[in-house]
């Protein structure tokens, strides 16, 4: 079964394929990490996807330096491969391409497959398009372009933050800006090598008309580009107790009536909402710190789903070692936060956290946004079964 292979799958960027009996390829996509994307893709609804399942017996990969690598790889290996699956879903919402339009000063940005309309190149399909923007965006630090509908009168944020050249107030001739659309065009064709070759006849040319800030300039570009792993994707691709699979949890009851448990999922700091669980709690005993550890217990039975990365419990220490009681007789280890809201009476003190990771202030920003979301998951089903005295639909467990 192809949800057998899923622990043997990295937690790392690049490219996946999904094969039938002969290896024909039917499928390929990339993501950040492989090992997540392919987990939500055995959980998906999705007909279509539904059905390349039933056809798929094995699952390849290929790893890449970077996200930015993967994204560019998956879009060659389809146009060489082109798979069935990834030719049947391609007016998929989720495919998107990256245009650049034919202006004297292109536009380049990134839009769903199905939006296209406008005369330009195209590049892709992608079938991530959180990571093909994110890829433009690192892209557009070392090549400037704009991404404006219309050329504005003045300067915007993109040109402060140095992802645009400015050609609105006449900072780059159009002959600077062509050439750095064509180095981009070169990156998004995987011709990376040819790139560089170019940049550095470029550099020598330069240097030889004793023009040293120009050459200096595209010496910068050359380091950038070819430590693009190490600089490029550092603040979002480095290592993150956010990546990957979390799972939160929260209780919703009032003295114990129509008690319910919510698991909302995030995979890669996005909502899963096909992957989130309801609960009935079925044994009213030890208050939320009980019902807290039935939800987890059940939520564990289930051996079908994959394991997250991280959990996230609404709660204080109580909660948290409920929850670690559940997973040590489960033998497993999987890192845990609690949060607690403080008491009606301490309305002024911040919300605590209870865990034995060593969380960034960016970090904690991010949790306090999921736990949000999944009390407000608990909540609306709460309120559901408290208006209409209903069984739990067919998304409850």
């Amino acid at each position: 079964m192809l949800s057998q292979e899923i622990n043997n799958l990295p937690k790392a960027p690049g490219v996946y394929f999904f094969c039938a009996k002969n290896d024909k390829i039917l499928y390929i996509g990339s993501s950040g990490s492989i090992r997540t994307r392919i987990a939500s893709h055995l959980q998906s609804r999705d007909s279509k996807i539904r059905r390349m399942l039933e056809e798929a017996v094995r699952i390849r990969y290929r790893k890449t330096n970077s996200v930015l690598e993967a994204v560019i790889l998956e879009a060659k290996l389809i146009k060489a491969h082109q798979p069935k699956y990834n030719v049947k879903l391609k007016d998929d919402k989720s495919f998107v391409v990256i245009v650049i339009s034919k202006d004297e000063f292109p536009r380049v940005w990134v839009t769903r497959l199905s939006k296209v309309s406008a005369p330009g190149e195209f590049f892709g399909p992608y079938t991530n398009a959180k990571l093909a923007r994110r890829a433009l965006e690192i892209l557009r630090k070392i090549f400037p372009c704009r991404v404006c509908k219309n050329i504005p009168q003045k300067a915007c944020l993109e040109y402060h933050l140095g992802r645009c050249p400015a050609p609105c107030l006449g900072k780059i001739s159009p002959r600077d800006y062509k050439r750095n659309i064509n180095h981009l065009k070169l990156i998004l064709k995987g011709k990376a090598k040819t790139l560089i070759a170019k940049l550095k006849k470029e550099m020598k040319e330069a240097a030889d008309k004793e023009n040293f800030e120009k050459a200096s300039q595209i010496r910068n570009k050359i380091f950038a580009f070819s430590h693009l792993r190490d600089i490029g994707l550092l603040t979002r691709e480095s290592p993150s107790i956010l990546q990957g699979r979390i799972e939160a949890y929260d209780i919703s009851n009032i003295k114990e009536k129509l008690a319910t448990g919510s698991m909302t999922v995030f995979e890669d700091g996005e909502l899963a909402r096909s992957q989130y669980r309801k609960f009935r709690i079925e044994k009213l005993r030890g208050g939320d710190v009980g019902m807290m550890k039935e939800v987890l217990e059940r939520r564990f039975a289930h051996r079908e789903w994959p394991y997250p990365c991280l959990i996230l419990v609404d709660g204080g220490r109580a909660q948290l070692n409920a929850a670690k009681k559940v997973l040590e007789s489960r033998d497993l280890k999987i890192p845990l936060v609690a949060i607690a809201k403080p008491q009606k009476r301490q309305r002024r003190m911040p919300d605590r956290f209870y865990t034995d990771l060593a969380l960034s202030p960016q970090e904690k920003k991010s949790l306090f946004r999921l736990r949000d979301e999944a009390h407000r998951f608990a909540i609306t089903y709460h309120r559901l079964l408290r208006k209409k005295s209903i069984i739990p639909n067919k998304n409850s467990e």
